[in-house]
């Protein structure tokens, strides 16, 4: 029997993005522990659903703004913008195709669910969604994407009609991917930094460099 091959959600072998993978051995796991130990109990512990989602989205944008620093040299002043929405930082990592738009199309639903619990006070529950119409697509997205990563997920593998564990499963899927580009794309950045980097490019294209 053909064994099956797992698809990772956040790897990719297509030519849309410069990174189709980490570079898993710079990933720091213990800084992560640190950072997000105790933010993660407080999630897991809470049973109001509505406060769930808001802290699995907070914990997304943490990660996404930790991206925008990371690649970014003003990133940080950039971020102090209190206009700047979550679906602005999502479209901006976005388009520079640095990552695989997988990661931001998880991200991108885990903010419209966000939205919906954060405008409509009649939801208590994510299955409740159901009862509007734009509600219904989130969940047939999310039932989707589920179907699809069925072999990577933890929480809702054996609870499929469970939503709050499927959201948590999607939403993981983009904090696990952030986390372990994270160094990688601050290694990018470096070497983008590099006057090596520039100098290559002039060397390989032959330009003439005016001296003051």
């Amino acid at each position: 029997m053909k064994k099956k091959t797992t698809i990772c959600p956040w790897i990719t072998s297509s030519g849309n993005s410069i990174l189709k993978q980490p570079f898993f051995e710079l990933t720091d796991f213990d800084k992560w522990n640190e950072e997000m130990g105790n933010f993660y109990k407080r999630v897991n512990e809470t049973k109001d659903e509505r406060s769930f989602v808001l802290l699995m989205t907070l914990i997304i944008e943490f990660h996404i703004d930790s991206i925008i620093k990371a690649f970014f040299p003003g990133g940080k002043t950039f971020l102090e913008n209190k206009d700047l929405t979550l679906s602005l930082k999502i479209n901006l990592l976005k388009s520079i195709k640095l990552l695989p738009d997988s990661i931001f199309g998880f991200a991108d639903l885990i903010r419209q669910v966000r939205n919906e619990f954060a405008h409509n006070l009649k939801i208590d529950k994510i299955e409740e969604l159901k009862n509007y119409s734009k509600g219904k697509k989130l969940l047939n997205r999310l039932n989707e994407y589920c179907k699809v990563y069925i072999d990577n997920l933890v929480y809702s593998k054996h609870e499929l009609n469970n939503y709050r564990e499927k959201f948590k499963d999607i939403a993981s899927f983009v904090n696990n991917a952030l986390r372990e580009y994270e160094p990688s794309v601050r290694l990018i950045r470096k070497e983008i930094e590099n006057q090596k980097f520039v100098q290559n490019i002039v060397n390989k294209n032959k330009f003439k460099i005016l001296n003051k």
